[in-house]
């Protein structure tokens, strides 16, 4: 009793600290690593509350510039909306910021690791569960992409307690637990892509648990499989319901889902994707992923907690091959896309947090080899500085005043009527958002002259970090960002 009280109250300073790191500069500025996407969502939230959502018939609205034209529209429908909607929901009663954006991320990551904790209590019982749960959270992973506005932590708010729940309902089958089951399952595919990958592998592997490797029970005892069939029912008519949601609002959809469908399976480079790239570059670049963002420690570890899972018990054995199959499955067919994003190895962290934990007891048990601890302990040590500095560092460098500055000196000097250009050549969406205006980057000081001659708006040209030519001198220049810029009206308006 005294250690489960113990445990418990371990558990609760884990949640604690956690809550801590997650918070950590929670109204920062989107400028930090892969910030890019609370640009994107933060938006997408933001106007629905400038237009409303009939107007905007529920569909995720892209538009950076304030206020948008109806003809210029540029719906983001590559992902399902549920980040979108709860984003903006938020906004209502706390003030659309940043720091509410984050918010409901770190309210999903937190309900994720209680869910977790429920789970590695059932596959490994309570005293393993702890270490579960350090392996886990304490992972840049964890700690810094868990507070990200993405699909990624917002979707493992339903898929955790789905893998809680389907490892008790496996033993014992309930309506209410099948129920709750169809209910995570419909959430998570309207959050994200990944989650159906997950659910194939847990349903494809709970029905193995069930007819205990006689596959050809699979057709002959279908009734007593039913239910897990009824589930994949499910997932697919929630699947398909999201692009046909799309296309009834929005003809057309469905075909630009398709097209991302194609660039983003492929090792095709292109502008918004990675570069063309190898089967062993894309191993490697996954490998690296793994070492800095999961630590090189839960990935040995649990890479050898492979051989102990193997005399685990088959329920323990069916959830952690489940989770695992699911998440391999969701890199490896969106390989254009992780080859370039670092986490979505966010969906290997449940298994492979199960996997290190079970890795660390063996390897702490192993008697043959006598540098066995050491080695495993120099690791730990080796591997938690190098994640600590990760974590660090990916705070330190969120701070751009630079892109701030800009950003600001567009929208003080600047209206939505106007052309705005620049010759800065990194596309920065932040940029776009705190200016509230569109911005076409990578635009020469001849190829700007040259603009002039052809658009009859007014035209703003913001020219950055390389000596002023010529031709550009003799306009009316207007120094910002102390000087490293300079804001030239190269063209007046022929309105």
């Amino acid at each position: 009793m005294r250690q489960t009280i113990r445990m418990n109250w371990g558990i609760v300073a884990l949640l604690l600290v956690m809550w801590g790191l997650l918070t950590i500069r929670i109204g920062a500025p989107w400028f930090g690593h892969h910030d890019a996407n609370g640009v994107v969502f933060m938006t997408t939230a933001r106007n629905y509350s400038l237009y409303g959502a009939s107007e905007l018939r529920l569909l995720p609205l892209l538009n950076y510039e304030i206020p948008a034209k109806p003809e210029n529209y540029n719906f983001y429908l590559h992902h399902p909306p549920m980040i979108s909607w709860l984003l903006a929901l938020a906004g209502v009663p706390f003030m659309l910021t940043e720091a509410s954006s984050r918010w409901v991320i770190i309210c999903a990551t937190m309900i994720s690791l209680a869910s977790l904790y429920v789970l590695s209590r059932r596959l490994l019982g309570q005293k393993r569960t702890m270490l579960v749960m350090i392996l886990y959270s304490f992972t840049p992973m964890i700690a810094y992409f868990g507070r990200m506005p993405n699909h990624e932590p917002l979707v493992m708010a339903f898929l955790m307690p789905f893998f809680a729940i389907y490892a008790q309902y496996l033993r014992y089958p309930t309506r209410t637990r099948w129920f709750a089951l169809a209910i995570l399952a419909i959430l998570a595919m309207w959050t994200a892509w990944a989650a159906i990958f997950f659910f194939i592998a847990l349903i494809f592997f709970g029905v193995i648990y069930r007819v205990e490797t006689r596959l050809i029970k699979m057709i002959t005892n279908w009734r007593k499989l039913f239910d897990l069939y009824a589930l994949g029912l499910v997932v697919i008519l929630a699947t398909i319901a999201v692009p046909l949601f799309y296309e009834a609002q929005y003809p057309g959809a469905i075909q630009k889902l398709l097209d991302a469908l194609v660039f983003r399976t492929s090792n095709i480079g292109g502008s918004r994707g990675a570069p063309t790239f190898t089967i062993f570059e894309y191993i490697f670049r996954q490998l690296i992923h793994m070492a800095t963002m999961m630590t090189l420690f839960v990935v040995v570890m649990g890479l050898i907690g492979i051989k102990p899972l193997l005399k685990q018990s088959r329920l323990t054995r069916t959830m952690t091959w489940g989770m695992l199959a699911g998440g391999l499955g969701f890199l490896i067919f969106f390989r254009n896309a992780s080859y370039i994003h670092d986490y979505y190895k966010y969906y290997l962290m449940p298994a492979f947090s199960i996997m290190a934990c079970l890795g660390v007891i063996w390897t702490w048990r192993l008697r043959r080899v006598w540098w066995s601890k050491s080695a495993m302990l120099g690791l730990l040590l080796t591997s938690s500085l190098f994640a600590t500095l990760i974590f660090v560092g990916a705070h330190i460098t969120g701070e751009d005043p630079f892109q701030m500055g800009v950003a600001l000196a567009i929208r003080a000097n600047t209206t939505v009527e106007d052309d705005i250009i620049t010759n800065l050549i990194f596309q920065s969406p932040a940029i776009a958002f705190y200016a509230e205006r569109q911005i076409v980057y990578a635009f020469s000081p001849e190829k700007a002259l040259e603009y002039a001659k052809s658009t009859r708006r007014r035209l703003i040209y913001i020219y950055c970090l390389d000596p002023l030519t010529d031709e550009l001198s003799q306009l009316e220049l207007m120094p910002i960002v102390n000087g490293d810029c300079y804001l030239i009206q190269i063209k007046g308006s022929d309105a």
